[in-house]
């Protein structure tokens, strides 16, 4: 059985954001306004997050609402699973209960055993939750309904002891980001090609693959006396070996992210959610520091690589760019959550900060975008609206903001 020491080096590569964020910063934004611009201000403020495993760090900064909670950081994985690289797991709520949730990368190990090794060798598929050479053990969903299932009891039940009246709607693929993701896992797939003619060749009966998704559930829930509707979007990957002995996989839910509204408000709000999720950021330091930590990893690792070499480790799969149309008619339920994800996409733009180079992504549903100079972003719809003469705000000079050309 292949050793699985290197799968978390080999995974925490994506980087949505991580979370969404690599994958969706590059989106070709349209810049379409809403039909129901939303009304009244928001004022965005940049938050600074620390790493406590790391003697507090400063670690991700997020830009959220000024009166939104901003809690979390940087995430490390218990010392049993070594190989899992540090992430980060934000969570961002409004007053009223709206959320935005980077969830941390996950890199795990999956065994299943043949018949053959069960009966002869004792073999037997390791406890999920259990460590394998570093790597937390957890049985990978073969199908969207099983998906379904580990999406509704490890997430959101499991994340939400309090809530009642679950209801999980399918699970489904999203093709644009998906087609994205396999283009950037084809080095991989064309390595593990020469793999298995060298296998052939030796007369091995070993198999080599790898595969990739991006997927997206919505589920709806009661909590705190309110109907709630929450979509989570995530990508996995997987690299595998069959051999006689059974099925090595070791796969990632990279990134992840979800997004929760009052159930038929979630739409409307995609685009300032987007736009939060989008924003994070590693700070130069803890990025460092993460790659510093990643390349000890691989040292280790490859100590004892021999009988490992057959997997390509450190695979970079950024994603560079968002398919904007070419859409086919899909069954309905598919369909509504697929353009929900990509209209949320479309809800932002890249806006040039005034007296800089720098970019940030914001809601293009605002007719009216302001930045002070100091991490500060504030959007209206109100054409009347001066923020430099508004008391409660103007001990800075606001700038109007231009999308990015």
């Amino acid at each position: 059985m292949l050793k699985s020491v290197q799968n978390a080096a080999r995974f925490n590569c994506i980087i949505l954001m991580l979370s969404i964020t690599g994958l969706l910063l590059s989106a070709v934004s349209i810049s379409a306004r809403a039909e129901n611009p939303p009304a009244g201000k928001v004022l965005m403020k940049l938050h600074t997050l620390n790493d406590p495993g790391s003697g507090n760090m400063p670690s991700h900064t997020i830009l959220a609402p000024a009166d939104w909670k901003v809690e979390g950081g940087a995430w490390w994985p218990a010392p049993q699973f070594f190989n899992i690289l540090p992430t980060q797991d934000i969570k961002v709520t409004a007053p009223d209960g709206r959320l935005v949730h980077i969830g941390p990368s996950l890199g795990a190990s999956d065994f299943r055993p043949s018949a053959f090794a069960q009966a002869q060798l004792g073999a037997r598929r390791a406890d999920e939750g259990s460590a394998d050479n570093g790597n937390l053990v957890l049985y990978m969903p073969n199908t969207l309904d099983e998906w379904k299932t580990f999406l509704l009891e490890k997430a959101f039940k499991k994340s939400l002891p309090t809530a009642t009246n679950f209801t999980m709607k399918s699970v489904v693929v999203i093709p644009e980001l998906t087609a994205m993701l396999k283009k950037q896992l084809e080095p991989i797939i064309r390595q593990q090609e020469i793999s298995n003619q060298q296998s052939r060749q030796m007369g091995l009966a070993m198999h080599s693959f790898a595969d990739g998704a991006v997927l997206s559930g919505t589920c709806f829930y009661e909590l705190d006396g309110k109907k709630w509707e929450h979509l989570i979007v995530f990508g996995t990957t997987q690299v595998g070996t069959d051999s006689q002995t059974g099925r090595q996989l070791w796969w990632a839910i990279e990134p992840s992210v979800s997004y929760r509204a009052e159930a038929g408000q979630l739409e409307a709000n995609m685009p300032l959610f987007m736009a939060i999720a989008n924003s994070v950021r590693m700070t130069p330091k803890w990025q460092a520091m993460k790659s510093d930590h990643s390349a000890k990893m691989n040292q280790i690792a490859a100590k004892g690589a021999a009988d490992r070499s057959r997997i390509i480790a450190n695979s970079n799969r950024e994603i560079s760019k968002i398919i904007n149309d070419g859409y086919n008619e899909r069954q309905a339920s598919m369909d509504r959550t697929q353009k929900q994800v990509i209209n949320a996409i479309r809800g932002v733009d890249d806006y040039t900060v005034p007296g800089s180079q720098d970019v940030v992504q914001l809601p293009n549903n605002y007719s009216h975008i302001y930045s002070n100079g100091n991490g500060e972003y504030l959007m209206t719809n109100d054409s009347l609206y001066n923020p430099n003469t508004d008391s409660n705000i103007n001990n800075h000079t606001w700038s109007t903001m231009e999308a990015a050309k």
